[in-house]
C-alpha cells in the first residue's frame, strides 16, 4: 500500500489527485475507507516541503501527525513501513526502526532517504 502513491507503478496506490487514477482517491490524513491492520506493509512518499506540496503537487502540505498515524493504523502488526523523505524520519508510535536506506541520484538534488520501521 502506498500513501501519496498516485504515480507509483505497483501496490495499492492512494493519492488525492484523481487524474493519476490511484486505486483510492483520498486524503491520507484520514482514510476511513481502510480497516485497521488491512495491509501487510506500507510506503509513503510525501511532499518533502510546504513549497514542494504547493508548487509541484498543487496541494496542502500534509500534517505529519495525522497521516503517519493512519499509515501505522492500516498496516498489520509485524508489517514494514517505509517513509521516503530527504532526512531520516522519527520513530513512529507503535513501531521500531529496522534500517535507513539513502538513495543518491544527482548532484544538487535532495537525497532520498527511506526510513524503514516495523509495526509492533
Amino acid at each position: 500500500m502506498h500513501f501519496f502513491g498516485g504515480k507509483a507503478q505497483t501496490g495499492f496506490r492512494i493519492d488525492t489527485n484523481a487524474e493519476l487514477l490511484p486505486d483510492l482517491c483520498a486524503n491520507v490524513e484520514w482514510v476511513s475507507e481502510l480497516e485497521d491492520d488491512s495491509f501487510g506493509g506500507g510506503m509513503a512518499d510525501p511532499p518533502y516541503t510546504e513549497e514542494f506540496a504547493r508548487t509541484l503537487y498543487g496541494c496542502d502540505y500534509p500534517q505529519w501527525s495525522k497521516w503517519t498515524k493512519e499509515l501505522v493504523r492500516v498496516v498489520s502488526p509485524g508489517g514494514l513501513i517505509g517513509i521516503m523523505q530527504n532526512y531520516p524520519v522519527p520513530q513512529l508510535a507503535g513501531c521500531v526502526w529496522e534500517k535507513i536506506v539513502i538513495i543518491l541520484l544527482r548532484i544538487k538534488q535532495y537525497p532520498k532517504i527511506v526510513t524503514i520501521q516495523r509495526k509492533i
